[in-house]
């Protein structure tokens, strides 16, 4: 029972390092917004003060949610078979409640993990969202970078679908 335990808090320890990865990625700063593990507990920390999530920004919460999202897909792997299963990830409207710096950090982020997952399983797939046409055009852009990159790296093409409602 207590390596079952012991295996659960790795796993915890983890995912939050994974989250707090992908927060500092798109927030381009480290301690900006993290989470941590204390007395077995989730704290969210801003700037290093403990806060509520209620006090922190709106746009701030959305971004957690992709951080986790992708953290999740980790659970039970390691580093070096992380990307190996075939994966569709469906993303809905990614970016539209951002202002402008954190925007462009999830764009970012979304082209790192969309990379990271499409590249590692060649028959894995992506569909986004939007109804938000500038949001449209940017994610047009990083879909026609990774497909480059998909053909400079394999010799092939890979399909992308964004829908823009």
């Amino acid at each position: 029972m207590c390596k079952k335990l012991e295996a659960e808090r790795k796993n915890i320890d983890i995912a939050v390092d994974l989250i707090n990865k992908g927060l500092k990625y798109i927030f381009f700063s480290k301690g900006r917004l993290e989470i941590i593990v204390e007395n077995d507990k989730y704290k969210l920390l801003s700037n290093g003060k403990s806060v509520l999530p209620s006090n922190i920004s709106v746009g701030e919460r959305n971004i957690i949610g992709p951080c986790y999202f992708f953290a999740s897909m980790f659970q039970g792997k390691d580093d070096k078979n992380a990307f190996n299963d075939e994966c569709l990830i469906i993303i809905d409207d990614p970016v539209s409640r951002y202002d402008f710096e954190n925007k462009i950090g999830i764009l970012s982020f979304l082209k790192l993990k969309l990379s990271q997952f499409l590249n590692g399983n060649l028959n894995s797939k992506a569909i986004v969202l939007t109804h938000d046409l500038l949001t449209f055009y940017d994610i047009e852009k990083i879909i026609e970078e990774l497909q480059k990159e998909f053909n400079d790296t394999y010799g092939k093409t890979k399909q992308y679908l964004i829908y823009l409602n």
